[in-house]
C-alpha cells in the first residue's frame, strides 16, 4: 500500500474493491465546490457517486488521501489505468481563485512525494498516454470559432471541460511544475516569492475586472433611473 505519510487518511470504500495500477502519470483536477469548507471524501463516499480521486487539497494546503496510489481510481476516464488524481479545493469558482499559496506548498511536496515514490518523470505529459503530470483537460479542445465544435478528451467524458481552469494551469506551469522539478520538499524563497507574485497579479487582475463590472453596474443603475425619471416627467406633461 502506497500512503503519503503527510496526508489524512480516509479510505473510500472503493480502495477495497478496484484493481491495482502502475501510476505512470500525476493529474490535478479542480473540485468546483462551494463557498466555504468542503468535505470532498464524504461526497465521494456517498453511494450514488460513481467516481473518486486519490487525493484532496483544501485551501489551507491539508492533504487527505482517500485512495492508495497503487489502487485505480475514476476520475481521469481512459487515464485511471496509470494516473494519480489530485482534487483541489476552489470555493466554486477556479478562475476567480487562484491555488492558494500553502495548496502550492503541499502539493509541491506531495508532487516530489509520488515522483520518488513510484519513480514518475517530474515533466510535462506530452501524450495522453504518456509519462509526467499535468492537468486534466490539457488534450482536450475547444474550437473559439465553432467551426468543428469540441475535440474529446480521452482523460474526460465532458466536451469542453477546461479543469482545472485557465488561472490554475497557469500556475501549474509557472510555479507548480517547476517547484517539483527541483525536488522541494517546499518552495524555496524565490519559489515562494514567485508564487506570491503570481497570486498578487491574478487576484490583480481579478479585482480590475470586478471593479469594470461594478462601474457598468452602477451605470446601468444611473441610467435606470434617468429612464424612470423622465418616463414620470413625459406622464406629468401628458397629464397637463
Amino acid at each position: 500500500m502506497a500512503i503519503y505519510p503527510k496526508a489524512t487518511v480516509s479510505l473510500l470504500p472503493e480502495n477495497d474493491l478496484q484493481p491495482p495500477i502502475v501510476p505512470t502519470q500525476v493529474i490535478f483536477h479542480t473540485a468546483v465546490d462551494h463557498p466555504g469548507p468542503s468535505d470532498l471524501p464524504a461526497w465521494f463516499a456517498r453511494p450514488d457517486v460513481t467516481v473518486e480521486s486519490h487525493f484532496w487539497v483544501s485551501n489551507h494546503g491539508d492533504i487527505t488521501q482517500m485512495m492508495d496510489t497503487e489502487v485505480r481510481a475514476d476520475a481521469n476516464l481512459a487515464a485511471n489505468i496509470r494516473a494519480i488524481s489530485i482534487e483541489t479545493e476552489d470555493d466554486g469558482d477556479p478562475e476567480g481563485n487562484p491555488w492558494t499559496i500553502p495548496q502550492l506548498q503541499e502539493m509541491a511536496e506531495l508532487g516530489v512525494w509520488l515522483a520518488l515514490e513510484h519513480d514518475i518523470p517530474a515533466q510535462l505529459i506530452e501524450t495522453h498516454d504518456g509519462p509526467g503530470f499535468g492537468w486534466h483537460s490539457m488534450f482536450g479542445f475547444t474550437d473559439p470559432y465553432n467551426l468543428i465544435g469540441p475535440i474529446p478528451n480521452p482523460w474526460t467524458p465532458s466536451l469542453g471541460k477546461t479543469c482545472p481552469g485557465s488561472t490554475r494551469i497557469r500556475q501549474f506551469v509557472d510555479v507548480l511544475l517547476p517547484a517539483i522539478q527541483k525536488g522541494l520538499s517546499t518552495p524555496d524563497l524565490s519559489e515562494l516569492d514567485k508564487a506570491k507574485a503570481t497570486h498578487q497579479r491574478l487576484r490583480r487582475s481579478i479585482d480590475n475586472k470586478n471593479s469594470k463590472i461594478r462601474a457598468l453596474q452602477a451605470s446601468r443603475r444611473i441610467l435606470q433611473q434617468q429612464a424612470t425619471k423622465y418616463q414620470r416627467i413625459r406622464e406629468i406633461v401628458e397629464e397637463q
